[in-house]
């Protein structure tokens, strides 16, 4: 056996990453040690509990996110980490003349030098036997390039869909293409985010694979029996979820509704706030941040009958992954590689771009049918999930993957 580095954003801490801990647990079987690299703390200072033979150092960066601009760039400016091997892509792709690229730039230069200055501390977790496995395709991967020719290990990066899509990250990703060249491997979690860059790229060759995320099996969600339609969606509250297009199409609706979020955000307030003018036969209720165990115990112990995803840009959701490991019918965008998780046998894809009257009335479609015609695609929704997103088999075959780099 081998040990496994991970590098992240916030996992162990933070209450971000939450699908990280059903993955971390198929890779602690598999490797002999397995220690977190993360970046930054999140919103909490607490780690989370880990197998006995997990370990993690402090982030990186001691602050909660890259919101924090200003301490970014004295962490990252002050330091006596390279400097001019960073600068090379500055003036190479002329990103002086774009304020957009300046600011993504500017953080991953900032990031990159942090690492840096850290790499001793990186190395002395490596040994021969040692995998570095990259969970997102950005921030901490900045070093990747710099490092490479004082390693020779495996270094494997995961790409999802924030850290992978160029055009909802100003048009710039930096250092995309040293990255591709120093990877051993890039990871996919959809065979559309596969086929984006490989096209995006085509005059590097990269060796990828793709290998889905997945969600463990915790049972099944019932269906309403009062007349009530039990709508679910959960994530975030930023901007990119659009929830507000949720709240706009419901008010086109005639029937009895009770809309659940799952999830919080800097634009809470303003949901709520538009919610307060949906018609009396809606009920909005939010329930805030909860954990990865507290959304499984709310299907279990809630009735739900369809879950929404309105999302400007996803990869592949892992909220639609529970909701149909819970048998729960879904209409979602078709953005990224969510057409990859939903198809007309147990749910609807809508365009991007849509009209909130033509979700209210896939809604509405949806509502109408027959108990028996619900049932069929609550087991639809499950039999796809177990064929395509069951982490027993998609982490197994990752951990797998990850073993035999090292030989």
């Amino acid at each position: 056996m081998s040990d496994l580095i991970i590098f992240t954003n916030n996992f162990p801490f933070g209450d971000g990453e939450t699908f990280l801990e059903t993955e971390v647990s198929y890779l602690s079987h598999s490797f002999d040690t397995v220690h977190f690299f993360p970046l930054f703390y999140g919103k909490s200072r607490l780690a989370r509990v880990l197998p006995a033979n997990i370990t993690f150092s402090e982030p990186f960066i001691k602050i909660d996110s890259l919101k924090k601009k200003g301490q970014l760039s004295l962490y990252g400016l002050f330091n006596l980490s390279p400097f001019f091997p960073l600068f090379k892509e500055f003036f190479q792709k002329k990103i002086y003349k774009n304020k957009n690229y300046i600011n993504q730039w500017g953080a991953e230069f900032c990031i990159s030098r942090i690492l840096l200055k850290n790499r001793k501390k990186i190395f002395s977790k490596i040994d021969s036997k040692t995998v570095l496995y990259f969970y997102w395709g950005d921030k901490s991967t900045g070093i990747v390039p710099f490092i490479r020719k004082q390693i020779l290990n495996p270094i494997v990066v995961r790409f999802h869909g924030s850290d992978l899509y160029e055009d909802v990250n100003a048009g710039y990703i930096p250092f995309r293409k040293k990255l591709l060249e120093n990877l051993s491997t890039a990871i996919f979690i959809s065979a559309k985010g596969e086929q984006y860059l490989t096209n995006q790229y085509s005059d590097i060759y990269f060796n990828h694979k793709l290998f889905r995320l997945g969600v463990n099996n915790f049972g099944t969600s019932l269906q309403s029996d009062d007349n009530v339609l039990r709508i679910v969606s959960c994530s975030n509250i930023v901007p990119i979820k659009r929830l507000n297009l949720i709240v706009d199409a419901l008010n086109y609706l005639d029937i009895k509704i009770e809309w659940t979020h799952l999830g919080s955000g800097f634009l809470l307030d303003d949901l709520k706030k538009r919610s307060k003018n949906l018609n009396p036969n809606i009920k909005p209720v939010f329930y805030g941040q909860l954990t990865n165990k507290e959304v499984i115990q709310f299907y279990l112990n809630n009735r739900v009958d369809l879950f929404l995803n309105v999302s400007e840009s996803e990869g592949v959701p892992v909220s639609i992954m529970e909701a149909i490991s819970m048998g729960i019918p879904v209409i979602a965008t078709d953005v990224g590689g969510t057409s990859e998780i939903v198809n007309d046998s147990f749910g609807k894809l809508i365009p991007k771009n849509f009209d909130v009257k033509l979700l209210a009335k896939e809604v509405k479609i949806f509502s109408e049918k027959s108990p028996a015609e619900k049932e069929k695609m609550k087991n639809n929704a499950k039999a796809f999930w177990l064929k395509n997103y069951n982490s027993e088999i998609n982490y197994k075959q990752f951990a797998d993957f990850l073993v035999g780099t090292n030989f």
